[in-house]
């Protein structure tokens, strides 16, 4: 019976994005012989959220991967705050100018 216009899924044994939080059900292969395992000692615990078999998933990726992804973001985001302050910096007296207020106040605001 649809709630809300939620349709129930007839195809699905558990709905994606959820989390079996019973300790009875998850160690039953019957229930989680389908979703995916950690590897290793970690063999018995269920992989949430679930990868796909895209290699294109962040999930998927190996550690040397997620590591190179990582350091161009934050070498990214020091360089965008390294430029933006020196191209700000030049500019707090014409805004200061423009709006009649001490370059004090402005300088407070960026």
């Amino acid at each position: 019976m649809p709630f809300l216009g939620i349709l129930e899924d007839r195809k699905l044994q558990t709905v994606p994005g959820t989390v079996i939080l019973e300790e009875d059900a998850a160690n039953l292969q019957s229930v989680t012989g389908a979703l995916r395992h950690g590897t290793g000692h970690s063999a018995n615990i269920v992989l949430v959220p679930q990868p796909s078999n895209d290699p294109n998933d962040p999930l998927n990726w190996t550690y040397t991967k997620k590591l190179r992804a990582l350091s161009v973001t934050i070498s990214g985001s020091i360089l965008y705050s390294a430029v933006m302050t020196s191209m700000l910096n030049p500019a707090f007296g014409t805004i200061a100018k423009d709006l009649h207020v001490p370059v004090a106040k402005v300088v407070v605001l960026s």
